[in-house]
């Protein structure tokens, strides 16, 4: 035992976490990996010594709990075969355990041999992940305050705080399309929920578009007033795929510095996004349940069997989670217009973009697949959701998103002594008809029109909204409106960027405002699951890279 010490399991239990991460490094903390491989090495030493307790033979423990760890975390990729895979799951258990415990000879061998290739494998992944920290790119704190300098403009010399100073709601819906969308491609009359909006004194600029078709590119554009193409490439890695750099810019962002600068608070909504999980806001909020995942974490327990033990026993799951988070958000948006300071209140709320959670009147509806935020053509897909089927559950889940949303704002208005500033928004649109490596055969319209509303209560000088603004001029009027700045606006454009490139932008301005009737004529009448590839792109683009 001396010769050869036991440390395979240990190493065969980070391993599956390590994998994962290394293959999203720089979309996810590295604090996330801190849980799951304290729970898998607490569960390999209590198994372990069980295990001995019983056989007397450290060895023999060691090679049943390794096998229990390489079946327990390579289930998930194999699960759309349930039936099957459960019950060869199983037989290779019983059976290697079975083996194990019979067999005469020594393992010590054995336990060499496992050791190296457990080794292996972890070293493999601690390279990888040094070779991106040290040798690739590696983004630190005051890279984020460089980049925020180095958008400042003259805007901010003449600044006056209004008094009293109004509470700022900045509420993101995600992936809400806007009205002509919903009407022309999802068959859906938005009418209600605008008309209701527009009589409660919201701006709705219906001809409005994002600047940027994912999350952490368009938070951190509006956060901070500007395009980040002119940062590719000094700051942000053009070749990479890492959101390190943009949540860096949306927790210390120019918005945030400057209502800070005025008294403000800052109060943040727990998302489960890492992007958008604003921990160092003066006030954090999130569930007070025992036990909540981030988004690499659910990721993780989609390779095991635990969601399909969930959801067969009829217990809390990934999807139960994901909805309660979604109301407890919604329930206690209001219930900061009662805080003593004036609070910036930041809320990112991940309906109705997938996962499809709710029907139209909030009841609980579970898609029968594992849990995850994947949207386009990774999620309509053969195994997964058809087109028609993602479109259903899509208005099933706006109609609950527009209820719930108007009872927020009733409340919010009621609760409110000194009028709110109130700014509604998708940070980008739905995905029926995203190809996510083929901008040539994406549908822009759909993928890059919002929803983009504002309540402006007694403004200070007329109005600089209009139709058209996108969301990197958002708080540009609501500074010069209400601070007294005197910021001046911004062309507005639209780009996309591949799910593998997230820097390489394409403008895609024009794609927009004059949509491609090839690619949705093409798209329409067919069904996603079994369409084929489409022999020539359809729209020649070109790729924008960083602006001088």
């Amino acid at each position: 035992m001396k010769k050869y010490p036991v440390i395979h399991l240990f190493l065969f239990g980070i391993y599956p976490a390590l994998f994962l991460f290394t293959h999203n490094i720089g979309q996810i903390a590295p604090g996330a990996l801190i849980i799951p491989l304290s729970i898998v090495i607490g569960f390999s030493l209590l198994f372990l010594l069980i295990l001995n307790f019983f056989l007397k033979d450290v060895h023999k423990a060691c090679v049943i709990v390794s096998l229990f760890l390489l079946l327990f975390f390579s289930y998930g990729h194999f699960s759309r075969y349930l039936v099957i895979v459960s019950a060869l799951w199983g037989l290779i258990f019983f059976a290697g355990t079975w083996l194990t415990i019979k067999i005469k000879r020594d393992l010590k061998l054995v336990t060499y041999f496992l050791n190296i290739v457990a080794s292996v494998l972890v070293g493999i992944s601690l390279i990888q992940v040094g070779a991106y920290q040290f040798g690739t790119y590696q983004f630190k704190k005051e890279h984020a305050s460089q980049m925020v300098r180095g958008g400042a403009d003259k805007g901010e010399e003449k600044t006056e705080s209004p008094q009293p100073l109004p509470n700022i709601f900045f509420i993101i819906l995600d992936a809400y399309a806007r009205e002509d969308v919903l009407r022309e491609l999802y068959n859906y009359n938005n009418t209600e929920f605008l008309n209701f909006l527009e009589d409660k004194g919201f701006f709705v600029a219906n001809q409005s578009m994002s600047n940027y078709c994912q999350t952490s590119l368009t938070v951190s554009s509006c956060l901070n007033m500007r395009y980040l193409n002119d940062l590719v490439g000094k700051y942000l890695p053009l070749e990479s795929n890492t959101k390190q750099p943009l949540w860096g810019l949306i927790r210390r962002s120019r918005v945030f510095n400057f209502l800070k600068q005025r008294g403000y608070k800052i109060a943040s909504f727990s998302s489960a996004i890492e992007e958008t999980e604003i921990r160092n806001a003066d006030i954090y909020i999130k569930p007070e349940w025992a036990w909540t995942l981030d988004g690499f974490q659910s990721e993780l327990l989609n390779t095991t069997p635990v969601p399909v033990l969930l959801y067969l026993f009829r217990t809390t799951n990934l999807f139960d989670l994901h909805r309660e988070r979604i109301n407890h958000t919604l329930d206690h948006l209001p219930d900061l217009c009662s805080q003593p300071s004036p609070v910036f209140v930041f809320a990112h709320l991940v309906i109705p973009h997938p996962p499809f959670v709710f029907g139209p009147k909030g009841e609980k509806r579970d898609p029968n697949s594992k849990f995850d935020h994947h949207d386009g053509d990774w999620l309509i897909r053969k195994g997964r959701l058809s087109r028609e089927q993602y479109k259903k559950a899509y208005v099933d889940q706006l109609v609950y998103t527009n209820k719930r949303v108007t009872e927020v704002i009733e409340s919010i208005l009621s609760r409110s002594e000194n009028p709110p500033i109130i700014l509604l928004f998708g940070d980008h649109g739905p995905r029926s008809m995203t190809k996510w490596e083929e901008p040539d055969n994406t549908y822009m319209k759909e993928n890059l029109t919002i929803l983009n509303a504002y309540y402006l209560p007694k403004r200070q000088q007329p109005s600089q909204l209009y139709d058209k603004i996108t969301p990197v001029n958002s708080f540009r009027v609501i500074f010069n409106q209400y601070f007294d700045t005197d910021y001046e606006m911004l062309s507005d454009e639209a780009f996309f960027s591949t799910a593998n490139y997230c820097y390489k932008f394409y403008r895609m301005t024009d794609r927009v405002r004059n949509p491609n009737t090839e690619i949705i004529q093409d798209y329409m009448g067919t069904d996603l699951v079994n369409q084929k590839k489409l022999k020539r792109p359809l729209h020649k683009i070109s790729e924008t890279g960083p602006e001088k």
